[in-house]
């Protein structure tokens, strides 16, 4: 069975934390080792005169079979009139998780580059507007010839030294050939998840608790809240969690999951 807890405020995430540390046996948590995906929504302003934006974070695992590991993504999205606030969030991001021992890279896109929906800064000009809602994706890794990073032979050759640019750009390292073939890299977020799955960052509620504090603390996001997705787990896990009851989903016959499609992103609403 897979579980949500969803819609959970950042101060009363912290307060079920300390609850749960104080009496692990009273069950106020479902176990850590079965998170899987988390997402954070929230406003952010970019500076002290400016309005607010909706902002998304989410971090999402699945499993791929053909390579026999798990993939590990850390998303931002927002609006587009944001752009320039999406990018400095996901550098900084960066930073942090680096900081923390998590080395990611970013995903530049075979059309987009950097900021999937933004013909801003593209692989392949276009002169169609730029999407409602724009993101970026990092994959938790440190190898460039990952799958979901090796995505030249996708582009068409007249513009792979544009897809080298930006990917040497934002990644300060040239981009690589995946090394086994015969793998479709188009299903990026279509994911099935299994037992086998577990997230390449290690969520525990420490951790996820030390990563809110940095969103609020040093990234100065306000008016947080908290999704966070479970998988192998039972109803019993979830009986003693202090939260209202619509802020629980579970799910005996299919897989909990944020969205389908990162090109849902780009249509459906932040926050």
């Amino acid at each position: 069975m897979e579980g949500m807890i969803q819609g959970v405020s950042y101060e009363e995430f912290i307060m079920i934390v300390g609850y749960h540390w104080q009496t692990p046996s009273a069950g106020f948590l479902p176990p850590e080792d079965s998170l899987r995906d988390m997402r954070v929504r929230a406003q952010i302003r970019p500076r002290p005169d400016a309005e607010h934006y909706p902002i998304e974070c989410y971090i999402v695992t699945e499993y791929e079979p053909l390579i026999g590991q798990s993939k590990t993504f850390v998303i931002l999205r927002t609006e587009a009139e944001n752009y320039e606030g999406l990018v400095r969030e996901s550098r900084r991001l960066q930073l942090w998780l680096r900081s923390q021992g998590i080395p990611t890279l970013f995903r530049i896109d075979p059309r987009y580059g950097l900021v999937y929906g933004s013909h801003r800064e593209p692989v392949v000009p276009a002169t169609t507007p730029d999407f409602p809602y724009i993101l970026t994706v990092q994959v938790v890794t440190d190898d460039p010839g990952h799958p979901e990073l090796a995505l030249q032979g996708y582009v068409e050759s007249a513009f792979r030294a544009r897809f080298a640019e930006l990917f040497e750009k934002y990644n300060r390292t040239k981009p690589q050939t995946f090394r086994l073939l015969g793998i479709d890299l188009s299903r990026l977020f279509r994911r099935s998840p299994g037992p086998t799955t577990r997230p390449v960052i290690p969520l525990t509620y420490d951790w996820v608790r030390r990563f809110l504090q940095n969103l609020v603390e040093r990234h100065h996001w306000f008016d947080l809240d908290l999704s966070l997705i479970y998988s192998d787990i039972t109803a019993r896990d979830f009986q003693n969690v202090p939260v209202g009851v619509d802020a629980v989903a579970l799910s005996p016959d299919r897989p909990l999951r944020f969205f389908h499609s990162v090109e849902e992103l780009t249509r459906r609403q932040v926050a």
